[in-house]
């Protein structure tokens, strides 16, 4: 078993280079008309399963059982559809030496020309397709991410075999360790949301082309602190890291951690820190506070999960969205077992592990949008849009003790344009998206009679046979107005937005 090993202090700690292994590939079978290769890696590239943190140390070495796809940038970045492993240098497996023979075509079956002169991406530890995905991690060491590139140039082509320049491999991504911690407490964390308030993390990135998809990164987790991460950020000095937590007791949590302020936040590093984070309640009746869920419901498969990022829109544009998978759009039957006015009976869901998270009754977020004592200068409620992730407008609700200084910049009995919803979600503020809801046809953001206006949500109050209750609220930037309804009723048919929370 190959090892590298770790000296980690108490405090943030950037270390060196460290490449761990993914998921491994099924190796096509190879082509007698296929190229071969026989390339030297050097400097320690590779990657590894172990970790150790002893004396200050770190060693990596290549594993033989990992992939690595060849991309020709020269060639319209078509990746050869076979892999090719590593074979560790017999004294210093420091080195490798990575032979193999390449099908000369992409999996599509689509002819690769290799030449002199072109240049090749190897591809370390990515799917085949070289897009990497860093929004499965679930907090352990052994599930982390962790991918490679190496630019190399063809400098011979003899019959079939292909020579290039050696290939110096560079992580895609650094390693994060984290603890949660509420005062001196560490937190037994069932699910926390990693986003970058200057827009700067990269959920998905395509090694091939060398571009990434920026939005929050969501870790579902049933391992203890602490808990390991790998992430891709465009370097960005300072750039405020905006953390929501979920611990075993359903207890949602968020914190701040600045990037570097001279460099950012770097790939190919180690990071160790603790993360200081604050609950945030708010009141749905005079006896009653709760914990509001970090993103609205979406059903993905048989389970139920957070919305990663807002206004995805799942299952938008599918004949049923009973039937699309994953949605993020639910009728009233799906969340609410209400048969009379009198009682109302939410639907119990488990999410990130954690039980009985239900939405809210109509008296509730009466209470929560038109009654609950806030501090003198704080609405129970502003009417946004977004500026720096996706344009939309929300709803956002600040939480009970919010502060005159925590709404700064947000505009009561107004609409507020071009906010920064991550400053306010660091603070505990929830944020409810305008995403629509489907009848007999869709209406929904970005469309062209209700583009950024309409936010429907469940509650799980009993109006009629056939009628349910809801929150809607309705924004728009062009001509900035808002309105919000609490107290009203529709039929119980149509699939809206759900949020959830937990006592």
């Amino acid at each position: 078993m190959k090892k590298i090993i770790i000296n980690i202090f108490n405090i943030l700690t950037v270390t060196g280079i460290i490449l761990i292994s993914c998921s491994k590939e099924t190796v096509a079978p190879e082509k007698s008309n296929g190229y071969k290769v026989n390339i030297k890696a050097v400097n320690g590239s590779g990657s590894t399963k172990a970790i150790n943190e002893n004396a200050g140390k770190i060693v990596t070495t290549f594993l033989n059982t990992e992939n690595i796809y060849f991309c020709n940038l020269s060639d319209a970045n078509k990746i050869d559809a076979t892999p090719v492993n590593p074979t560790p240098d017999a004294v210093d497996a420091h080195d490798a030496r990575i032979v193999g023979t390449l099908s000369g075509e992409t999996s599509a079956s689509v002819a690769i020309t290799y030449a002199v002169g072109n240049n090749l991406r190897l591809l370390y530890n990515t799917p085949s397709n070289g897009v990497v995905d860093y929004t499965a991690q679930n907090g352990t060491f052994a599930a982390l991410v962790n991918s490679a590139t190496a630019d190399v140039t063809i400098n011979g082509l003899s019959g079939n075999e292909i020579t290039a320049s050696d290939a110096n491999f560079l992580n895609l991504q650094s390693i994060f360790k984290l603890t949660f911690k509420y005062g001196e407490t560490t937190l037994n964390v069932k699910y926390f949301r990693i986003t970058s308030g200057g827009n700067k993390l990269q959920y998905q990135y395509n090694a091939a082309t060398g571009t990434g998809s920026y939005g929050p990164v969501d870790v579902y987790t049933t391992s203890t602190a602490p808990y390991y991460v790998a992430l891709r950020f465009d370097a960005t000095p300072s750039d405020p890291i905006v953390f929501e937590v979920v611990d075993t007791d359903g207890k949602v949590y968020t914190g701040v951690k600045n990037a570097p302020a001279t460099s950012g936040f770097a790939n190919s590093k180690f990071y160790t820190t603790d993360i200081s984070v604050t609950p945030h309640v708010f009141s749905l009746s005079e006896t009653k506070a709760v914990y509001f869920a970090p993103g609205n419901l979406v059903k993905s498969g048989a389970n139920h999960l957070f919305e990663r990022a807002y206004f995805s829109n799942l299952g938008y544009g599918s004949a049923d969205p009973a039937t699309a998978d994953p949605t993020s759009y639910f009728q009233w039957s799906q969340i609410s077992s209400s048969v009379n006015k009198l009682t109302d009976v939410p639907v119990l869901f488990t999410i990130a592990g954690v039980s009985n998270w239900k939405t809210f009754g109509h008296k509730e977020m009466t209470y929560l949008i038109n009654s609950r004592s806030m501090t003198a200068g704080v609405a129970r409620y502003y009417v946004v849009s977004q500026s720096n992730i996706t344009s939309g407008v929300g709803l956002l609700l600040p939480p009970d003790g919010a502060t005159t200084g925590d709404v700064s910049g947000l505009t009561s009995g107004s609409f507020t344009s071009n906010i920064n919803i991550a400053t306010y979600i660091a603070k505990g503020f929830v944020f409810l998206p305008a995403e629509g809801y489907y009848r007999s046809s869709w209406r929904i953001i970005d469309s062209y009679y209700d583009k950024n206006i309409f936010g429907y949500y469940w509650d799980c109050s009993y109006y009629s046979a056939s009628g349910a209750q809801f929150l809607n609220f309705e924004g728009t930037t062009s001509s900035p107005y808002y309105e919000i309804v609490y107290n009203s009723y529709m039929e119980n048919t149509p699939y809206c937005s759900v949020r959830l929370y937990h006592q």
